[in-house]
């Protein structure tokens, strides 16, 4: 049986390994693996297969226009990213169905999708997501028309970018993150700073261009040239964009760009660039699910007829847009089905995260706490030793270790017992306990030995609170008449004491410690410094 589930996992990581190397360039490839891991992940119950493959599934729908099919899967994926922790994915989901939710005219939803998409990238360090859905964000700002707070989004992008590890950067976000700092300060009419962003796409990110790159820099450039008034650079720009539509382009990605574009063919009087760009992206459109998009293109369609006088073909573009407006009633409803669908799936997610966090706090507590006194144990000693030991070092302040054992203890736990012995350990603990603060620390070393840790304490200062500590285990006195015993309790105590030198180990003052630990039980002497 065993055998049998690592074969299965081995396959499934093999059918991953296929379905990367194929993303972007195979689609069918990519949905046929991705449905052979379901079919073996749905055996076992394999969230982290489950996940990916609806993910990947999702991404081939995105990236041929099946919008409905994508959010679907979409939403699937989210039901298993979350439960195995796979972060970067989940914050991907979330980022392209804000991305959809725009060009779907619902930039509430989508504002909805980007802020559960920030916070998983905030929580789990997800930083090439984040970068990209601060641009996102950047861009509804923009949209709306609040420059100011679009920079600021824009570049918090830019800043991610930066700390990014160079292998991992990628030449389209930085484009992505200039056009838009470029386009945000065209708007806010800072003409000189829209040029510098332009100049930088041109010097760092230009030799990485694609055609779609391309079309995004080119239709700014032309909105920057007609502002400056150089209509001869904006011309020789707006036949670049022509013919670089005519390959293929994802519309979604650029719909806002060329409907933008294509008004201003409009306010200049290019109804020849518009009828042609209308003409190349009418069967694209067509195919698309996306039904504001739909009406916005209709709308560019009106805008033209209107501009030619063509009344009859004006009206059949008004009754389309009519009917588009019913469909867009019913997208939102379907929206704000999935955003309660979403929203539902990150309350899970955050209660889930919750119970981890709280279970990861309650594992380390119990890691480093001994089980039966309640105090640090020899692990938490060690950690706490070495980050002391490194703290006197860089402020050349004393640090002082106190080794200290009850006296006959194993003579009085063969006599009365391990319970009553426990009980000891327990009373001298809790004293121990009592007089940590800022500048001591306490943990069971191990039986009835204990280690105490001054830090940036005089020698003085360490004797007196030896000297407290041995009183009050003396004081303890008859606290065992419950189980028949009443007897004393003392201690006995060594003390290492002085500033660490640069190749100070820990394990130096442990040592002389427990020297002088020696040396007082030997000598029958109370401290021994």
């Amino acid at each position: 049986m065993q055998a049998d589930v690592v074969k299965r996992r081995e396959k499934i990581e093999s059918y991953k390994k296929i379905v990367l190397e194929n993303r972007r360039n195979d689609n069918d490839r990519v949905l046929e693996y991705c449905h052979k891991i379901i079919e073996l992940a749905d055996e076992t119950g394999d969230e982290d297969a489950l996940g990916f493959a609806y993910f990947y599934i999702g991404e081939v729908e995105y990236l041929t226009n099946s919008i409905d099919e994508m959010f679907d899967s979409m939403l699937n994926a989210l039901r298993y990213l979350g439960n195995s922790g796979q972060w970067y994915l989940a914050a991907r989901v979330y980022n392209v169905m804000g991305i959809t939710s725009v060009s779907r005219g619902n930039t509430v939803a989508a504002m909805e999708y980007y802020m559960s998409g920030l916070y998983i990238c905030e929580e789990h360090d997800v930083k090439s997501v984040q970068s990209s859905i601060e641009l996102n964000l950047g861009y509804l700002h923009l949209d709306a028309g609040v420059y100011k707070e679009a920079e600021e989004y824009f570049l918090k992008a830019y800043n991610e970018y930066v700390r990014t590890p160079a292998e991992k950067r990628r030449n389209e976000t930085l484009t992505m993150i200039y056009t838009n700092l470029a386009t945000c300060n065209l708007l806010a009419d800072e003409l000189d700073k829209a040029k510098e962003y332009i100049g930088r796409l041109k010097d760092e990110c230009q030799a990485s261009f694609g055609n779609m790159d391309y079309i995004y820099v080119e239709c700014l450039e032309v909105r920057f040239h007609h502002i400056c008034g150089d209509y001869e650079s904006r011309d020789k720009i707006i036949n670049d964009v022509k013919r670089r539509l005519s390959g293929n382009v994802l519309i979604m990605d650029i719909f806002d760009d060329i409907y933008d574009f294509c008004n201003l063919m409009i306010e200049i009087d290019r109804l020849d660039v518009m009828q042609e760009i209308i003409e190349k992206l009418d069967e694209p459109i067509k195919k698309t699910q996306i039904n504001n998009l739909k009406r916005k293109f209709i709308t560019l369609k009106i805008k033209l007829y209107m501009k030619n006088g063509d009344k009859e073909a004006c009206d059949g573009a008004l009754i389309s847009f009519f009917e588009l407006s019913e469909k867009l009633e019913k997208d939102k409803q379907k929206m704000i089905a999935s955003i309660l669908h979403v929203r539902n799936s990150v309350d899970k997610m955050e209660d889930k995260q919750r119970v981890l966090e709280a279970e990861k706090l309650k594992l380390l507590e119990m890691s480093e706490t001994d089980q039966l006194t309640g105090i640090a144990n020899r692990y938490r000693l060690v950690q706490y030793a070495q980050a002391s030991l490194e703290r006197c070092k860089r402020e050349r302040i004393p640090l002082s270790y106190e080794v200290l054992d009850i006296d006959y203890f194993k003579q009085y736990n063969d006599t009365y017992g391990h319970q009553v012995g426990d009980e000891c350990i327990k009373a001298v603990a809790g004293i121990l306990s009592d007089i940590q603060n800022d500048s001591i620390f306490a943990a069971r070393y191990g039986g009835d030995e204990f280690v105490v840790i001054y830090v940036g304490m005089s020698v003085v200062e360490v004797v007196r609170t030896a000297e407290v500590l041995k009183r009050r285990v003396q004081e303890l006195g008859s606290v065992y008449k419950g189980t028949g015993v009443d007897v004393g309790v003392t201690i006995s105590q060594g003390i290492c004491h002085c500033i660490p030198e640069e190749d100070s180990k820990d394990r130096d003052y442990l040592y002389s410690a427990d020297i002088m630990l020696y040396n007082v039980k030997r000598k029958k002497e109370t401290v021994y410094v």
